[in-house]
């Protein structure tokens, strides 16, 4: 398309944009696509690399209680592995525990693994865990053995991957001794900002269920895009799109997406907002003072689709000076964060306010029309305004 294309289409895109009518109430909540325990299917085959990808694995699982993506796959081997894939926005260690034997009685194995960037290593120990009585061993100190397989680590923007995989059948005493096909006990954990796994966890999910499933219909994959939106009106003010696609990359309209924030007090669940028409919501928020702040967002899955989570550092300078995007808008730095004091965060109605991307996602939708025929009238996002003051009550 030429430029002198673009000068006529442009205006009649923010147009037709303003005047798309909305529906009359916002979109309901998301639901887990899976109403049981997670599947682990047995019919995919991981590749341990820590970049996971789409078709690697059949179901995932969000939890809200550690902010933890994990995905679960078994195989069919004498030792009967059970593949794992954790995305995680923390910098310390993260665990998995897996219930110890048929019945269900408090006893895990348990992994913990962390990247410890001073020494730029990936750190792995394998524990026997008491869930009932918060106990934990490594399995080494126990007469037992470390048996976890193929170890790696990753990053995805601002959050580190991990894969492993460990037995459900072990010979080890200490680790799991599961013959059937389940449902089987898991939990998840995670230890900020410290990366010495024998540190107790700041966090403990409740307990979860996995069966291992040999026909199974894998979810389809998801993917969560922070973009930056338009410029700031006013100087600390900012905004940002939340993109959800499919695997062929077309929109998922109507679904709702939960907003994270992380500062010294820990992760802050900001509210929700909820995909247009195009897949996306626009996020508004107000930083009054500089620094680096830790923005997230997470689908929590749902009608056949795998949950996803996206995580970013938003580097903030002042003053303002206009042109592009400002204030430093996703400028990938570290993990040290100052305290998040005085932020207002609002979700607000209308994508199309967003005119540059608008732009785009109208121009990639003539590229590529939806799956339906029938186009759905455009949803409001939802609106949730919220503060939060630091301990000073600035």
């Amino acid at each position: 398309m030429s430029a002198r294309s673009l000068a006529w289409v442009v205006p009649i895109l923010l147009v037709v944009l303003a005047l798309v009518p909305s529906a009359a109430s916002p979109v309901g909540g998301a639901r887990a696509w899976t109403s049981g325990p997670v599947a682990c299917s047995t019919t995919v085959h991981p590749t341990s690399d820590g970049a996971i990808a789409p078709g690697e694995y059949a179901d995932d699982y969000f939890d809200a209680a550690t902010d933890l993506l994990v995905y679960l796959a078994c195989d069919n081997s004498t030792t009967r592995l059970l593949h794992v894939g954790i995305v995680s926005p923390w910098t310390g260690w993260v665990g998995v525990l897996v219930q110890s034997s048929e019945t269900w009685d408090g006893r895990a194995n348990e992994v913990r693994i962390a990247f410890n960037a001073t020494s730029s290593a990936l750190e792995v120990m394998d524990a026997y865990a008491n869930v009932t009585s918060g106990s934990s061993a490594p399995d080494s100190t126990l007469g037992g053995t470390s048996d976890v397989v193929g170890a790696t680590a990753g990053t995805q923007s601002a959050a580190r991957v991990y894969e492993f995989a460990i037995p459900l059948n072990g010979t080890d005493p200490y680790d799991s001794r599961l013959r059937s096909d389940g449902p089987f006990t898991f939990a998840l954990e995670y230890s900020e900002p410290v990366t010495d796994l024998a540190s107790p966890p700041s966090a403990v999910s409740g307990l979860q269920s996995f069966a291992i499933q040999s026909a199974v219909t894998p979810a389809a994959w998801t993917t969560l895009e922070l973009t930056a939106g338009v410029a700031p009106t006013a100087p600390g003010t900012a905004t940002f799109l939340v993109a959800l696609r499919d695997a062929s990359g077309y929109p998922i309209p109507s679904v709702q997406i939960e907003v994270f924030l992380r500062s010294a007090f820990g992760m802050y669940d900001a509210g929700a907002v909820a995909t247009n028409e195009q897949g996306v919501g626009e996020v508004t928020y107000q930083l009054p003072d500089n620094g680096t702040y830790f923005l997230g967002v997470a689908y929590t899955g749902g009608d056949g689709l795998l949950a996803s989570a996206a995580w970013r550092d938003v580097g903030v300078s002042s003053p303002y000076t206009g042109g592009g995007v400002g204030l430093a808008l996703f400028d990938i730095g570290g993990l040290d964060l100052m305290p998040v004091e005085a932020l207002v965060v609002t979700v607000v109605a209308g994508v199309w306010a967003a005119y540059a991307y608008a732009f785009y996602v109208t121009w990639a939708s003539m590229r590529k029309p939806p799956k339906s025929s029938t186009a759905e009238a455009a949803r409001p996002f939802y609106r949730n305004e919220i503060v939060l003051r630091g301990r000073d009550g600035k």
